[in-house]
């Protein structure tokens, strides 16, 4: 039976595949009256779904020329976020004060930048290392229609010739390139934790 579009838009690495699954029909062989059975295999859609609770890759599209691209760094004193911005050929990194509206300004103006340069931004995605600050960021700006990820630290790939102690942060950089491989669905690059409500942190 043909699946509907629907199914399909929901299911994009359907495949056929043989099954070894028999039909009832029995085909005789040239010599009847040994009773030679020739099984005939049927081919079935199966459908390889991502698990939805995989945080090891984005699972969305990614348009690199319609995504404003953040990373923050926080601190008690400042916080430094360093971002990607289509049609921009510097990676601009900017100090701000430890604030959310500073911030959502910022974020605010790389997309005003990109619209000056002839893209048209669809999507801002942005995201922090998890560390004592908790989840509230991430929280404050999804409620404000931005894209928000947390990174464990910890599935960040760092060479061994540079290895430093768990309590140095991770650089800005460092921090832009593993977002970004995430961000197009290669593995290996980070993963992000998931994002509890207020509830769910204070229990």
């Amino acid at each position: 039976m043909e699946k509907s579009a629907s199914w399909r838009r929901y299911c994009p690495l359907e495949r056929e595949f043989p099954s070894p699954i028999f039909s009832n029909k029995k085909l005789w062989g040239a010599r009847r009256g040994e009773g030679i059975l020739a099984g005939v295999i049927n081919r079935r859609r199966i459908c390889l779904m991502r698990p939805t609770n995989d945080l090891s890759r984005s699972l969305a599209s990614f348009a690199c020329d319609a995504t404003v691209i953040a990373v923050v760094e926080l601190s008690k004193k400042t916080w430094l976020v360093g971002g990607i911005v289509p049609g921009i050929n510097r990676h601009p990194e900017k100090k701000i004060d430890p604030n959310e509206q500073a911030l959502l300004r910022l974020l605010c103006r790389w997309h005003d930048e990109a619209g000056k340069a002839g893209h048209t931004v669809t999507r801002i995605a942005v995201a922090l290392e998890a560390g004592r600050d908790g989840f509230w960021l991430a929280r404050w700006l999804r409620t404000r229609g931005i894209e928000a990820h947390v990174i464990h630290p910890t599935s960040i790939p760092v060479s061994r010739e540079h290895r430093r102690a768990k309590t140095d942060r991770l650089d800005i950089g460092l921090l832009k390139r593993a977002f970004l491989g995430w961000l197009r669905g290669e593995p290996g690059h980070c993963s992000m934790a998931a994002i509890p409500t207020l509830e769910e942190e204070d229990a």
